[in-house]
């Protein structure tokens, strides 16, 4: 979508002293073309754009302009990226929401959400190498993002054991049990 392109863009731009239509495709993946129609576009709808040609040339923001489309606060980005941690099995959708979000913060809450990225490891095992209870939960976890059906085993107490076709709406925890 060209808009995220955009905005991908315009982050990339705040991050970086000067960068070229080159350096931009190869961080969009996207042609030399289109990032060079893309940073046009920035500057044509009244971002602080602007190019250089020759030796050492580029596109700049005017002034290091910068703009923090977050909205979120210091704990708030925090807490986010403690969630999320180090995690490099992450899916493609979440690192990549994860770097927006780093080249949008303002550089003095950039440093504190990448050290609280690398603040610890969620391993989805216990030490003798059994799943976990959040492990196992992330199937339903995903299930309910995607409004998939599951299907679950259930058992009352006291009866035998049998399978339903579910649809989840959420998952609650009371008092730490889920």
């Amino acid at each position: 979508m060209r808009a995220d392109r955009l905005v991908a863009a315009l982050l990339f731009l705040q991050t970086r002293q000067r960068v070229t239509a080159a350096e931009l495709a190869a961080e969009l993946d996207v042609s030399e073309r289109t990032a060079r129609r893309d940073l046009e576009a920035l500057a044509s709808s009244g971002i602080p754009v602007y190019s250089q040609a020759g030796q050492g040339g580029g596109w700049s923001l005017v002034g290091g302009a910068r703009t923090d489309l977050t909205g979120l606060t210091a704990p708030e980005i925090r807490a986010l990226f403690l969630l999320t941690g180090p995690d490099t099995d992450a899916d493609p959708q979440t690192r990549t929401a994860l770097r927006k979000l780093v080249r949008a913060l303002p550089a003095t809450l950039r440093e504190g959400a990448e050290a609280a990225a690398r603040a610890g490891i969620s391993d989805g095992t216990d030490w003798a190498g059994t799943e976990t209870e959040e492990a196992q939960l992330a199937p339903l976890q995903r299930a309910v993002i995607d409004a998939r059906e599951v299907r679950i085993g259930y058992a009352r107490p006291g009866r035998e054991p049998h399978e339903r076709t579910v649809q989840p709406l959420g998952i609650a925890a009371k008092s730490g049990v889920r």
